[in-house]
């Protein structure tokens, strides 16, 4: 994912994405960050994605676990859109951020820009 800060619209340059071709399962990006334990967190990002989604999130999670700090389901997002996700980060030194979606079944996609990881 591209973690820089922007202050315009997404260029959808660098930008990560996931695409499900038609089957059931998990389709994501991801990259692990730094924490500070029991610190206030925000995400800040934006999305777009196809008019067949309908199963999308961004967030965070333990991968060791499967537990989940944070996250924002989205559904059809026709222009980069921002998505905000606040957590706080427990008793962790890193996590896992993740854009994705669950494919149901159809031709969908989701791009994920401009990714940011700031704490509150």
């Amino acid at each position: 994912m591209d973690c820089a800060v922007r202050t315009s619209r997404p260029a959808g340059a660098n930008n990560g994405w996931a695409r499900s071709f038609f089957g059931p399962g998990w389709n994501a990006v991801f990259q692990t960050v730094p924490l500070q334990p029991n610190k206030r967190y925000r995400i800040l990002g934006f999305v777009r994605s196809s008019s067949t989604n309908t199963d999308g999130y961004l967030g965070i999670w333990l991968p060791s676990t499967g537990v989940i700090l944070g996250q924002q389901k989205f559904g059809s997002l026709p222009n980069y859109t921002a998505v905000v996700i606040d957590f706080n980060s427990g008793n962790n030194t890193s996590a896992e951020l993740f854009g994705g979606l669950w494919g149901n079944f159809t031709d969908a996609w989701a791009q994920f820009d401009d990714i940011a990881l700031f704490q509150l």
